[in-house]
């Protein structure tokens, strides 16, 4: 069984329980206007007198309770703008409107929209609304109003770590705070890449370094974020690696030759050595060549080692060559007819190169 309170906005007319819907009002004033309220359920029902007899009973023409609410109509939430309407919203006609910022009245504010501008007017906003002269019986909720930023977009290199070499390929990422419906807007040295719309993107240092920066786009508000700063994002040369030989000088076929590779970082490389840019051997830093004339090309060598820099730079090649010419010794003597016992003085005379 539902039980019922009957009373007027001014006051209570007869606050009794009742059974059902309707209830006998023992007295009642023209144009007065009654509520029936259903407890926890907080439904209303809405009655206009329309003269007075006793005793009254009143049938009922149901309304919403909702009272009144404060909503933003334009733009749409959150508050990325500089002007906003309110609107303080109820299901009653032909009310009289006050405004609240932080319990405050604004005075001249009496219609059911106010405009107001941001950062400078942010407060808890408040409206209530009557249906007479200084009868007030409905007040919204308060609602808070502030300006929020446009998210700000920041650059990290995921990887590798730095510093960073000539040659790495580069992971590099958009991050914005809110939301996750962003389009990304990349840039490198002012120049928008149009192919790249991801959060990350993977450039080559071996011809795209620069200065990078992005910022994101979407369609509902924010529609975009602040861009971030400019990321330099560029390589260190690559340890230096060069090639020596011993002996020096002129080689001659059937001699044998002593490569050592030397590198400028580091000592814990495996040397890589390449013949004609072909790779042949992977170990010790120094190479043994026998015999030169099956041996005659060009030589380089490269370092490599797990942690970074993983490689070296290869070297310049090294021309190993045999000489065509080699030449022969002379043996004279100081006498032209030499007998037996006689003794003679040898010299022994180095040929010469042509």
């Amino acid at each position: 069984m539902l039980y019922v309170d009957w009373f007027t906005v001014l006051g209570v007319v007869d606050r009794v329980s009742s059974p059902s819907s309707t209830h006998v009002l023992a007295s009642i004033r023209d144009t007065d206007l009654a509520e029936c309220v259903e407890g926890s359920r907080g439904c209303s029902y809405w009655f206009r007198v329309s003269s007075v007899s006793v005793p009254v009973k009143l049938p009922s023409r149901r309304l919403y309770s909702t009272g009144a609410s404060v909503e933003i109509i334009s733009p749409c939430q959150p508050q990325y703008t500089v002007k906003l309407t309110l609107h303080c919203r109820s299901h009653y006609q032909h009310c009289m409107y006050r405004w609240y910022r932080d319990n405050i009245e604004l005075h001249g504010q009496t219609t059911e929209t106010i405009i107001i501008s941001l950062p400078e007017q942010t407060g808890h906003y408040q409206c209530s609304l009557s249906i007479g002269p200084n009868v007030y019986f409905y007040s919204s909720d308060i609602c808070p109003i502030r300006r929020i930023e446009k998210p700000s977009a920041s650059m990290k290199i995921v990887s590798p770590q730095e510093p960073l070499y000539t040659g790495d390929r580069v992971t590099i990422q958009c991050n914005i705070p809110e939301y996750t419906d962003w389009t990304y807007v990349w840039y490198r040295d002012n120049q928008q890449l149009p192919s790249e719309t991801s959060e990350t993107i993977t450039i080559s240092l071996q011809d795209k370094a620069g200065q990078y920066q992005c910022h994101g786009k979407r369609t509902c508000w924010p529609s975009q974020s602040y861009p971030s700063s400019y990321l330099p994002i560029s390589g260190i040369d690559l340890p230096i690696a060069s090639v020596r030989v011993s002996p020096h000088g002129l080689l001659y076929s059937g001699e044998s030759v002593t490569l050592q590779c030397d590198i400028s970082d580091y000592t814990d490389w495996t040397y890589r050595w390449y013949r004609n840019k072909k790779l042949q051997s992977s170990g010790s830093p120094s190479k043994i060549i026998t015999p030169l004339s099956d041996q005659v090309a060009l030589y380089q060598c490269q370092g490599r080692r797990t942690d970074r820099p993983k490689s070296s730079q290869r070297s310049v090649s090294l021309h190993i060559s045999v000489t065509d010419y080699q030449p022969k010794a002379t043996l004279s003597s100081d006498k032209q007819d030499i007998l037996t016992g006689d003794s003679v003085t040898l010299t022994s005379q180095p040929g010469q190169c042509l």
